[in-house]
């Protein structure tokens, strides 16, 4: 007969027994048939799936071959590290698909990490409300199409920390250079960047008002500086008043035969980033009428920027990066030498001694969650300066 009173360690070990029993996820479809509560999701996925019409049945044409589906299972845990849903996917086998035949090309819609932070960086000016929204399943738009899968769907897992800690961009540009042949050395070097993450996990970008909103950016470039191909690196930030929206670390596809041709050839990229973050901020009625700033460390390059003048030390540079020469002369762009000490880009195009590293961490803004109200006065400095 049951036992209708049971002691606690019964409950407890019947608790665990029902909780592992969920944290193991099925092999297929045939494990999966056999528990209710995946069968539970898998009905709840194929709900969703109807429900947005993302298929219909037809004939099979004759020169065509299906594709196979497959289900793919996942257990949710919550951070105490209960269960707190049972996730059932069904997804296509994309690999099955020839590129030119079945797809022109592989391409995911989704918004910008530079648009996202813009749009931050103006909600704590302006004092626009956020909400996070929360949809179902069933209202993700994406399925409307594709299912997860496809060649059509991401082809690449991001590393979506980059987007929010700019202090790791240039080790994370240097080590995806090696991407194809790694070795101990790089995995080393991959597993220090870990270890910095992890003992800075309570930092990160912060957005705030200031009086100075204006969009500035900071331009720099080192020389020669890879060893297999004496390549440099161009690197930029943007600051929309004391908020970092922008920035990047890119290996240049050029020779530079100096380093202020490095830094003009640098000055170009920034200047396409600068004209469509423009655009961005028009676009959300915050238009900059005022030439953009773009602060610069080598004189030479902002002589060469603002004389039109070919010469016989400029005439071998590429026409594409004499752009930079037609925005300054148009007005929208304004060139402003800074100096070493002040340049922020630096942490984006070589490694730096441990105070300077800090120095440009504080001024792109990021720093421990619980100190945030104490180096508000460093970034207005930098920002004003």
């Amino acid at each position: 007969m049951p036992s209708k009173v049971r002691s606690l360690r019964e409950i407890y070990e019947r608790t665990e027994r029902c909780q592992f029993g969920l944290m193991l996820e099925p092999e297929g479809f045939e494990d999966a048939a056999k528990s209710s509560e995946w069968c539970k999701a898998i009905d709840e996925e194929m709900a969703a799936l109807e429900r947005n019409q993302t298929w219909e049945l037809v004939e099979l044409p004759s020169n065509k071959e299906a594709l196979g589906l497959k289900w793919v299972y996942k257990t949710k845990f919550r951070l105490d590290g209960s269960v707190q849903k049972l996730k059932a996917r069904i997804v296509v086998k994309g690999y099955l698909q020839c590129e030119g035949i079945d797809f022109p090309e592989t391409f995911t819609p989704v918004a910008r990490f530079d648009t996202i932070r813009t749009v931050l960086a103006l909600a704590a000016q302006i004092g626009w409300k956020g909400y996070e929204v929360k949809e179902k399943e069933e209202k993700v738009y994406r399925l409307k199409k594709a299912l997860y899968g496809l060649k059509k769907a991401p082809q690449d897992c991001l590393l979506y920390v980059v987007h929010t800690r700019p202090d790791i961009m240039f080790a994370m540009s240097v080590l995806s250079r090696f991407t194809e042949y790694p070795s101990k050395i790089h995995m080393g070097a991959a597993k220090r960047i870990l270890r910095y993450l992890k003992g800075t996990s309570d930092h990160g970008l912060w957005f705030t008002k200031t009086n100075n909103f204006s969009l500035f950016d900071f331009s720099d470039s080192d020389w020669a500086d890879s060893i297999d191909d004496r390549s440099s690196t161009s690197g930029f930030v943007f600051k929309l008043g004391s908020s970092t929206v922008c920035w990047s670390s890119k290996k240049q596809h050029t020779m530079a035969l100096s380093s202020s041709e490095a830094e003009y050839v640098a000055l170009t990229t920034a200047a396409c980033q600068a004209i469509w973050l423009r655009r961005i901020l028009c676009d959300l009625y915050q238009k900059q009428t005022d030439p953009m700033i773009i602060y610069c460390g080598n004189q030479s390059t902002i002589v060469t920027a603002k004389n039109p003048v070919q010469h016989s030390r400029t005439k071998h540079i590429e026409i594409r990066h004499h752009f930079i020469r037609d925005q300054v002369a148009n007005g929208n762009i304004q060139m402003v030498h800074v100096s070493t000490q002040n340049q922020l880009a630096d942490i984006f195009t070589k490694p730096l001694p441990l105070e300077i590293f800090s120095w440009c961490c504080q001024g792109l803004g990021i720093t421990r969650f619980d100190l945030m109200g104490r180096v508000e006065d460093k970034i207005k400095l930098l920002v004003s300066f």
